[in-house]
């Protein structure tokens, strides 16, 4: 599909500005607050380029954004693009450790946030505004941004995507998910999470609104639910964990909304359950590594397996053996990815780079690579790609691109343990990652485990269950043998923790009983910690649903994160419930 690789986001941005420059650009999702319009926006975005030009900073130089989600997020974005600079997206929940690794790593050349921060220079938002922007202007192949995801040895790694990859995935976009002025893009994921940049600038490139979701927002089902169903919002981007998040919390459904879902696996409950409620319903699959995303089929029909589908506009799609060579039509192989999308690289890091951005023999453009995905795949009878698995140990659990074997070694930096193995456990929206330990001395502390790695990795990667073994089954060659591994949370001979301690009270009894269908097979005491026996913050969000249904009342947000415990749920409840009304008469 033809494209225009010179008008990029920045020019269609601008040129929707002038179209409709009252026209609301940004809302703030449930808030109730006045629409940030395009012509305020673009002239935001213009302010924080000339303060950024004021400090030197240029053409593809990196600048960190560490902002909250708010609309004054899209406009530090903007501007950091219009500066010629490429935005590094930090999340303000990772651990302080590693944002500081993150800003170091990116070789940031300043952080645009709102708090304070060691590092130079910290550029405050502070709402100034200019008409125009700087006369600079980034070319295609001038980074846009770079965003990082897991690495398999422990360390992050920067994926630097062109203004070119950008601008053809807004073209491909456009063309399949046509919107315009009067229409409205919920917004409900992280910056750092690729799938924000479909999010932002499909629809600020259109003269649509993005209606921008707060984090707190992102977990509760019912106020995403309320953001949903408000006026204006006919299309919404998610994982299949918030796409469930919100058939549990009642959302009948939302005739003519286009629903895209992707970030992992679509289970065939939602092939099911979105088209019955009026939704126009895609899945949607590719890597960070060829920007966002790169194939899509509409759902039409329930199969048991929904295949990943076909290309986007001007993107390639193999299926390779080990030698690089096509396989035949069913027959398994890897996937590779070649066209417009491809991204220039991991940042200074030349020989992952190479490895995974191998020449591209099936085109005859001077220096196309195409991308190593690591996914295994099918290709059937009418073209369409089918997800196997993965060649190696990466994995995608609620959205979230995950190296197993970065979390197992940061679990092995640690001197209290000698080896540890890391697996998903359970499907869709029960899947959680448990870890297995085996200690280096006569005991060690899950809970204290848990900690030391909340130090380093983003809570997504943290282990909902750790579990302590006297040691780890090893197959001959003395790796790991996952398949003999034992079930989640049921320690070996001489790790065994004391027996869970019942519930006391009819609450107590009651909350248990909604945690055990939320957390199954693992024992839970009336005062163990839930995150340390497999919650995780979507499981908390659909508690947080249940126990609504069930007793009438919400436990705050901040309780279940300060008192996780059967107990302290249900003491809340009990104090907070209402006196029973007068019997019939």
């Amino acid at each position: 599909m033809p494209y225009d690789a010179k008008r990029g986001f920045l020019e269609q941005f601008e040129e929707a500005a002038l179209r409709t420059p009252a026209a609301p650009a940004v809302i703030a999702a449930g808030a109730g607050t006045e629409p940030l319009g395009y012509a305020r926006l673009d002239r935001m975005a213009n302010g924080i380029a000339h303060r950024l030009h004021a400090e030197g900073i240029g053409p593809g130089r990196p600048v960190a954004v560490l902002l909250p989600r708010t609309p004054v997020l899209l406009a530090a974005l903007i501007g950091v693009m219009k500066a010629g600079a490429a935005y590094v997206p930090l999340d303000p929940a990772l651990p302080a450790e590693r944002l500081a690794f993150l800003l170091a790593d990116s070789g940031a050349a300043a952080v645009l946030t709102d708090r304070r921060v060691d590092h130079a220079p910290a550029v405050r938002p502070d709402g100034g505004e200019a008409q125009e922007p700087p006369a600079v202007r980034p070319g295609p192949e001038h980074p846009a941004y770079v965003i990082y995801t897991s690495g398999s040895t422990g360390t992050p790694k920067g994926v630097v995507v062109p203004h070119r990859a950008l601008t053809n995935l807004l073209a491909a976009l456009g063309r399949d998910f046509p919107l315009g002025p009067g229409d409205g893009w919920l917004s409900v994921t992280t910056p750092s999470f690729d799938m924000a940049v479909t999010d932002y600038y499909l629809p600020l490139s259109r003269g649509a609104a993005v209606h921008l979701a707060d984090e707190d927002t992102t977990r509760s089902g019912s106020r995403l639910r309320a953001c949903l169903e408000s006026p204006g919002v006919t299309h919404l981007q998610a994982t299949p964990v918030s796409w469930q998040l919100l058939l549990d919390a009642g959302w009948a459904g939302t005739p003519g909304l286009t629903a895209l879902c992707g970030g992992e696996r679509m289970p065939a409950s939602l092939a099911r359950a979105l088209p019955a409620r009026g939704a126009r319903l895609w899945n949607m699959y590719g890597p960070t590594e060829t920007t966002v995303w790169s194939v899509s089929t509409r759902v039409e029909e329930v199969l048991d397996e929904v295949p990943l589908g076909a290309p986007l506009a001007n993107t390639q799609l193999h299926v390779l053996d080990a030698a690089l060579r096509p396989v035949p039509v069913g027959t398994t192989g890897e996937l590779c990815i070649g066209g417009d999308g491809v991204t220039h690289g991991y940042l200074r890091r030349p020989a992952q780079t190479a490895e995974r951005f191998v020449p591209d023999p099936f085109t005859t453009r001077a220096g196309a690579r195409m991308y190593r995905t690591g996914d295994l795949v099918r290709r059937r009878d009418d073209g369409r790609i089918t997800f196997v698995g993965r060649a190696d140990t990466q994995i995608k659990l609620h959205g979230h691109r995950i190296e197993l074997g970065e979390v197992e070694a940061t679990l092995e930096r640690d001197p209290r343990v000698r080896r540890a193995a890391v697996v998903v456990a359970g499907e869709g929206a029960q899947a959680r990652l448990s870890a297995f330990v085996e200690p280096a001395g006569e005991r060690v502390e899950s809970g204290e485990l848990r900690a030391a790695l909340r130090s380093w990795l983003p809570a997504y990667a943290v282990p909902a269950l750790l579990t302590v073994v006297a040691t780890l089954p090893l197959t001959p060659n003395g790796k790991v043998d996952r398949r003999a591994l034992p079930r989640p949370g049921q320690s070996t001979p001489g790790t065994a923790q004391d027996a869970p301690e019942p519930p006391r009270t009819d609450a107590e009894r009651r909350v248990a009983g909604i945690v055990s269908a939320l957390i199954p097979e693992v024992r839970i005491g009336r005062d163990d910690d839930l995150f340390d026996r497999g919650a995780h913050s979507l499981v908390m969000a659909r508690l947080v649903e249940r126990v609504r249904d069930e007793f009438g009342a919400v436990p705050p947000l901040g309780l279940l994160f300060e008192r996780p415990t059967v107990a302290g749920i249900a003491a809340y409840l009990e104090e907070t419930a209402s006196p029973p009304g007068p019997g019939p008469t």
